[in-house]
């Protein structure tokens, strides 16, 4: 049975299934392969996946399909492989993939933008970034890290400057990049000025999330509000958005999400998103509003472009 990677398309892994079967020698020049049936049982896979692994193999030249009588491993001087050097088989692997793509409905420039974007991803992968993302809010700590992590596709951690207290230097280093909110850089510069001068800490712009303050915006006049966090900086993000939106008269209660009930009796309230789960849990039909602030899309792109 294949061991699936969930990182991996299946069908890839069969193709490494078997060029691994070549390499040990278990699979000779001129044997003919497993059916595409067999092979599929076998590894507990789909006869189509079996099938995408063979045709890629066939147009690498490492496999050679006949009609009628299977697969076969390509002998050592078989015409199909003549003359196919790496290069060449990598050309036709990508046109198979393009031709792939434009089947399935996509342009030759989407083809060029997600290669982009898979080739970012596993040199994140394989470089094995650790990337740290700091806020004076747990909160905004974690929003700014799922942001990241969605558009560099891989893990980012998340602390507060406070946490970092329990964190020495020497650790601080083994981070290759440093995400630092601006508004918040002076402050973790004096604290950690060795670290702050780093060239793997970069600074980035942050700001409310329009959709979340249009949200609290159209919150009629009349409801009453309760702040759901674990601290009540929380509470001062959100009377900062009707600063924004020029209400400032809005009376806001605020509870520590750790010991809230289901019966305070509130018509809306507001947490973020890494508390949103816990709020709907704990405020079952109750309206509950995530607010979050966000990487602008300046820094955002300055940081992909920088990994």
């Amino acid at each position: 049975m294949l061991i699936k990677d969930i990182n991996l398309p299946l069908y890839l892994q069969v193709k490494n299934y078997i060029e691994t079967k070549i390499s040990e020698k278990e699979f000779l020049p001129g044997q003919k392969l497993p059916t595409e049936r067999a092979l599929a049982k076998q590894l507990a896979v789909s006869r189509n996946t079996v099938s995408e692994a063979y045709k890629e193999l066939a147009l690498e030249g490492i496999l050679v399909c006949k009609t009628g009588r299977g697969t076969f491993l390509a002998g050592e001087n078989a015409p199909i492989s003549a003359g196919k050097t790496r290069m060449d088989r990598l050309g036709n692997v990508i046109a198979a993939a393009l031709d792939r793509s434009l089947k399935m409905g996509f342009t030759t420039q989407d083809f060029m933008s997600l290669t982009q974007i898979k080739i970012r991803e596993i040199e994140l992968i394989n470089s094995r970034k650790r990337i740290l993302v700091l806020d004076q809010m747990s909160d905004l700590a974690y929003a700014y890290s799922k942001q990241l992590e969605q558009f560099l596709g891989c893990l980012v951690e998340y602390n507060t400057l406070e946490g970092l207290n329990n964190m020495s230097e020497n650790l601080l280093k083994n981070y290759t990049n440093i995400i630092v909110p601006r508004n918040i850089f002076k402050e973790f510069k004096t604290q950690y000025p060795r670290i702050a001068n780093k060239n793997n800490v970069k600074i980035v712009d942050c700001q409310l999330n329009l959709k979340d303050i249009l949200a609290i915006a159209k919150i009629d006049i009349d409801k009453s509000i309760m702040v759901v966090a674990e601290d009540n900086n929380f509470q001062r993000l959100v009377e900062e958005v009707f600063t924004s939106i020029g209400i400032n008269s809005r009376l806001i209660a605020f509870q520590n999400i750790n010991t809230l009930n289901n019966i305070n009796n509130y018509d809306v309230y507001v947490t973020s998103s890494r508390l949103e789960e816990q709020a709907h849990r704990k405020l079952q039909g109750k309206r509950v509003i995530v607010l979050n602030k966000e990487i602008d899309q300046g820094s955002l792109q300055t940081i992909v472009n920088n990994f």
